[in-house]
């Protein structure tokens, strides 16, 4: 894992991906400025020109933007950051995704059971029986356990692991089918 120089505090929150760990569907936020871009002024390469449109920023810095990874070429963000240029967005550091934290578990609808100075009990159930499940998460170690307790009360631990941001705690939860109480 590369790690970001802070700018900010606010900064310690994320780190840089590596390659592997992109994924359609994933959050992720770019460092650019929004603009448009004019067709119209466009100078052809044979005329002198570059042959692109003219950009016209809306913003006067860059700054980070919140986007999700496409699955199709259907995507907006597609045609700007292609996924065979993520590599080099990775490279220029301009690229970053948010730590795993208690928010994320909010987001997901996941609400707090109980907490111990180890870490933070969210309960929930896993498919049609209903069977209860807990998860524990251990904030400073980003370490996640999922556990389910069977008739007659025997704990059975189905995942075990670090979790690094919400795209993969999402994928956990949808492989095992848990959902929150």
């Amino acid at each position: 894992m590369v790690t970001i120089k802070y700018r900010s505090m606010k900064d310690k929150n994320y780190y840089i991906p590596k390659i592997e760990e992109l994924h359609p569907g994933m959050d992720i936020e770019l460092y650019y400025r929004k603009g448009t871009y004019d067709y119209s002024n466009t100078v052809s390469v044979e005329d002198g020109g570059d042959g692109l449109p003219l950009f016209i920023p809306d913003e006067k810095e860059k700054s980070w933007h919140k986007h999700t990874i496409p699955s199709s070429e259907n995507d907006d963000i597609y045609w700007q950051y292609p996924l065979a240029r993520f590599k080099e967005i990775i490279d220029e550091g301009i690229i970053r995704i948010k730590h795993l934290d208690e928010n994320d578990f909010n987001k997901l609808n996941w609400e707090r059971y109980s907490t111990s100075p180890k870490g933070i009990l969210y309960r929930g159930y896993k498919n049609e029986r209903l069977q209860s499940v807990r998860i524990i998460y251990i904030p400073h170690s980003k370490h996640v356990l999922v556990y389910a307790i069977d008739v007659p009360l025997h704990d059975q631990t189905v995942f075990a692991g670090t979790v690094q941001n919400i795209s993969e705690l999402k994928v956990i939860i949808n492989q095992l089918k848990i959902k929150p109480v």
